[in-house]
């Protein structure tokens, strides 16, 4: 496998674009990929925007690393590396498999890129320990960024909601509630302006109310089963 790395090319790693009928060319080039500074699955990751009048002229920038949980806010877009992701890529070409354990192991990795126009920069990265099953785990509110974790190694046997703010160019976990749904999976999520409703399950469906007016100390208001 690192012999196959070692003597890879630019374009095994880059993606193409293609233009009506014209050969593909390189997307973006290597200054525009982001390197993140923790081991990601090998991967090319890009955000492309495009105005729908000239679908042609595109905006994209990378993320070398593989993500598998997108969510756009209003002007924000994060993009998520779970560690439900397998072993990762085995070779070049293949495809990445998922091995999904009762207990899941590792944090699950940030990117927070700003949306301006048909333009993406990317802002500030983070992590959290727990995994985040999909896009509807994570909500943006006045800024900061909440998501609802499973239960990794890395935790309890249990769910949380964690709440984030940039820090230059960190996202750092400003709060977090623990010990939500014990020996339980998240099912679904709704989020308000203050407020959080998280269901799990196991045999009955216990539902939570969560109160995030303070982000710093998210709190039970109370649970249903």
């Amino acid at each position: 496998n690192r012999d196959r790395v070692e003597s890879s090319s630019i374009e095994d790693w880059l993606p193409t674009i293609t233009a009506s009928e014209e050969d593909p060319a390189q997307l973006l080039d290597c200054t525009n990929v982001a390197i993140p500074p923790d081991e990601l699955t090998l991967d090319t990751v890009s955000v492309v925007s495009f105005d729908a009048t000239t679908p042609t002229e595109v905006d994209a920038i990378g993320l070398a690393g593989a993500t598998d949980i997108a969510y756009e806010s209003v002007d924000h877009l994060y993009l998520a590396a779970s560690p439900s992701w397998g072993n990762g890529f085995d070779c070049l070409g293949c495809i990445g498999t998922r091995t999904i354990p009762g207990v899941q192991g590792g944090s699950t990795y940030l990117f927070d890129f700003k949306v301006e126009g048909t333009r993406a920069t990317h802002v500030a990265s983070g992590e959290v320990e727990g995994s985040i099953t999909d896009r509807w785990a994570m909500d943006e509110a006045g800024g900061v960024l909440r998501v609802a974790v499973a239960p990794t190694s890395e935790t309890g046997n249990f769910n949380s909601v964690a709440t984030f703010e940039r820090e230059g160019q960190d996202l750092v976990e400003v709060g977090r509630l623990d010990g939500l749904g014990r020996n339980e999976d998240i099912k679904s999520v709704r989020w308000f302006d203050g407020l959080a409703i998280l269901v799990t399950f196991r045999q009955v469906d216990p539902l939570y109310a969560i109160d995030l007016t303070d982000q710093d100390a998210p709190r039970l208001l109370g649970e249903l089963k």
